[in-house]
């Protein structure tokens, strides 16, 4: 149980913030959301290799931000549409 608190209260904070319905991001962020979403998931793999007594709970974060991003990409894509 070591730890076990710390990633699901980060989880927690991520996913409250991210599906609040309140878009705290706006123009240019916004856009970038997908790539920081996924830069992000490569640095958690990366230390996922050096830190194997949590390497499951790192991937497992890094597949929840990929998917983060997929849905960031998606919300972003109607808008650049619309402005067209």
């Amino acid at each position: 149980m070591r730890n076990s608190r710390v990633p699901r209260a980060a989880d927690h904070q991520f996913r409250t913030k991210l599906n609040s319905g309140v878009s705290c991001l706006t123009g240019t962020m916004q856009e970038d959301l997908p790539t920081f979403l996924r830069d992000a998931a490569v640095s958690l793999r990366d230390l996922a290799l050096r830190a194997p007594d949590i390497a499951n709970e790192l991937r497992r974060f890094a597949d929840d931000l990929e998917q983060a991003a997929d849905q960031a990409e998606r919300n972003i894509r109607p808008r650049r549409n619309d402005a067209a």
